[in-house]
């Protein structure tokens, strides 16, 4: 693996570097053929010796026996073919062979399907479920390995008492679950013996039976396999991955360009087609996945990309399209994937049998596009035509194979990535030609620009003058205007504050005469003191807008401070028959200013006087103390304030009312907030509907 990841960072750092440089070095070009020409003689290296090289193809069953005896072993990877024992419509265990003595059918070629094997005079369709049996004469005792590729469509496989499966095996179609993972059984042999034993059953897929075949040998070639398999399609599947990003960042950069957009998702498509055949690299990624939903998939991965394809050659080259190939291709391509995704298995497999004459007659089509394109030496076009003739003879071997009727081998993902390596190549080479011809064009309206730009720079450099001069006034009018819209905007909110909370202590005082009782005097006093405030938080607030406040902190007791705005307060509290408590502990000393800090006090204690019912409670706690601040509050037992207002209620203007909030008073709890954030505190509320309200804030300990 790590010898692939070299190769494969090497790979894509000269793919980049050609790509870059491949109109202005001619031997980058010439590379790029050679590199080509490399990876083709690879897979045709491949198909013709590797697996005469690895595999073993002189030992065959003969009925239900493999005879190994005599053979090296060493590095010889066995397929398990031949005439096996067939048991239709039974299942059994390698116990019932132990016990009993099964009737069996008859003797079945393996890899096959049992789609028109004869039981009774009837053939058989994919529908049904069988036991097959093979004994193994290994060549030596030791540790081996099985190799399972696809059954259709679930299996139980024992190898010497050691089971693995796919799916889950059953006689019915409610009794069975489909499964296509790839497997491997690891077990040492038993005398010499391997008593293979397997169950199938298909009610899904039109075919049935152990289609694909079995590969026998030592546990390490085995596992040599598998990571070479896995490798060489993650490999491939890497490379594809990075040119659908490469052409779908094209798309995006240029999407007037719809040639790279088609030919990114035929990378996508090609590269969920690569995942769901060989090893189904995309099982063991999602290894929850429904077979259901991996079978629609592959459909769809065969059917879409040959669509896709012959729409990306319209868009590369629009001046050759043909319309009725690309509605011919919609309509057809748009049913059979209709098909698929809305109808059940045993029925959209069945579309296996027109999509491989669909995807050949798209490769014809398109080898004849670009015929027609290369007769008027549209520049690159030979290597998209090139990547297609290999890529078809690739898809014929995969159809020949996948029905049989050859034993090549998976070739998919060679023919995959030299396709997608030549299609890429001829579009990279494409779009360089036009970016020269682009910087040809922008090279000549430069100059055409500059010569128009020194005329035109005399006449408009007093125009630029005169607009300077036009911006800089108007900007400078418009902050004046800013600023007296603030100005009428705060002066009318003061008017409006000042009729609203005047209001009531205006009228205590107006009413006094001479022979008013002691009580009204107190009342208009406490009402001269509400004004007092009133005006107090005005100016404060507008001193802490300006940034102009002064604070004057010293060591004093909060317990003084809490109490001398109990005793201004404690008139008001008396007529609504509130009990108000200072419970601050005596000497609780830090450092403040004592006249805001006491006003805070006063604020918190009148707004809560003010919402607290007749007979109610307000008192003054210490919530908390340690050595970096004192956290005090002042606790009601009022209707409470909805979590919604909490931050509210600490505005300018705020206020809480039943359904909503509106600016019209509200300076108290403003001031606060900005007395307490002075001494670099913080202030808060907590409260719920019906449970009182507790404001609290926080001052720093010897904080100067």
């Amino acid at each position: 693996m790590r010898n692939f990841g070299c190769i494969y960072y090497i790979f894509t750092r000269l793919y980049a570097c050609i790509l870059i440089d491949m109109r202005k070095n001619i031997l980058a070009l010439y590379y790029y053929i050679v590199l080509i020409s490399l990876a083709a003689g690879f897979v045709v290296y491949k198909a013709l010796t590797f697996e005469k090289v690895r595999f073993s193809h002189d030992r065959s069953a003969e009925k239900g026996v493999l005879d190994l005896t005599g053979m090296d072993p060493d590095g010889k990877i066995v397929p398990l073919k031949g005439e096996y024992e067939f048991y239709w419509s039974s299942l059994y265990t390698p116990a019932d062979f132990d016990s009993l003595v099964p009737v069996m059918t008859g003797y079945m070629r393996l890899p096959g399907l049992w789609n028109g094997y004869r039981v009774n005079g009837e053939k058989l369709d994919g529908n049904g479920y069988a036991t097959f049996r093979l004994c193994i004469d290994s060549p030596s005792p030791g540790m081996y390995a099985i190799k399972i590729k696809e059954f259709d469509c679930a299996y139980r496989l024992w190898a010497n008492n050691r089971e693995v499966g796919s799916g889950i095996v059953g006689e019915s179609r409610k009794q069975m679950v489909p499964g296509w993972k790839r497997n491997e059984l690891y077990f040492s042999t038993i005398d010499g013996k391997v008593n293979l034993v397997v169950q199938v059953s298909n009610f899904h897929h039109r075919k049935g039976g152990p289609e694909d075949i079995m590969l026998f040998g030592e546990a390490d070639e085995i596992i040599k396999y598998k990571t070479s398999s896995v490798a060489t399609e993650t490999f491939a599947l890497g490379f594809i991955l990075l040119t659908f990003f490469f052409h779908l960042g094209l798309f995006f950069f240029r999407p007037s360009d719809k040639s790279n957009l088609h030919f990114a998702i035929i990378n996508l498509l090609v590269a969920l087609r690569l995942m769901l055949s060989g090893e189904k690299l995309l099982l063991d990624m999602i290894p929850g996945m429904s077979w259901y939903i991996a079978t629609r998939l592959e459909y769809l991965s065969v059917v879409l990309p040959a669509a896709f394809f012959i729409f990306f050659l319209h868009t590369a080259y629009p001046a050759y399209e043909r319309k009725t190939a690309t509605y011919t291709a919609i309509v057809i391509a748009g049913i059979m994937s209709l098909i698929i995704i809305l109808f059940p298995a045993s029925v959209y497999t069945y579309i296996a049998i027109i999509v491989q004459p669909f995807v050949l007659i798209a490769i014809i089509y398109s080898v004849n596009f670009m015929h027609r394109v290369l007769k008027k030496k549209e520049k690159h076009a030979i290597f998209i035509m090139l990547g297609i003739l290999f890529f078809g003879i690739g898809a014929v071997n995969e159809f020949l194979f996948y029905n049989q009727m050859i034993h090549t081998g998976y070739l998919l993902p060679f023919t995959l990535l030299v396709l997608i390596f030549t299609i890429s190549f001829g579009l990279s080479g494409k779009f360089t030609h036009a970016l020269e011809e682009a910087t040809v064009l922008k090279a000549e309206i430069e100059e055409y620009s500059h010569q128009l730009e020194e005329k035109v720079l005399e006449r408009t450099m007093v125009t630029e003058n005169q607009k300077k001069l036009l911006e800089v006034q108007t900007e400078e009018l418009r902050i004046a205007v800013r600023h007296q819209i603030e100005l009428g905007q705060f002066k009318e909110n003061m008017v409006n504050l000042a009729v609203h909370d005047m209001k009531n202590p205006l009228g205590a005082i107006i009413t006094l005469d001479e022979n008013a009782s002691a009580e009204h005097i107190m009342l208009a006093r406490c009402a001269g003191n509400q004004l007092m405030n009133l005006v107090q938080n005005i100016v404060e607030i507008q001193k802490f807008e300006d940034a102009v406040v002064r604070l004057k902190p010293e060591e004093h007791d909060l317990n003084l401070s809490a109490q001398e705005a109990v005793m201004q307060v404690s008139f008001l509290s008396k007529q609504k028959k509130i009990s108000m408590f200072n419970n601050l502990p005596s000497s609780t000393l830090t450092t403040y200013d004592p006249y805001m800090i006491e006003r805070v006090f006063v604020n918190l204690l009148q707004n809560a006087v003010k919402y607290v019912p007749e007979g109610g409670t307000v008192a003054i706690e210490l919530m908390e103390k340690n050595n970096r601040e004192i956290r005090v509050s002042v606790k009601d037992n009022g209707p409470g304030i909805p979590e919604k207002f909490h931050t509210v209620i600490f505005e300018k203007y705020g206020q809480v009312t039943e359904s909503t909030t509106k600016k019209s008073t509200g300076l108290g709890l403003a001031f606060c907030k900005m007395a307490v954030e002075a001494h670099s505190g913080k202030i808060g509320v907590i409260s719920k509907p019906g449970n009182g309200s507790t404001f609290w804030f926080t001052l720093p300990v010897n904080t100067v």
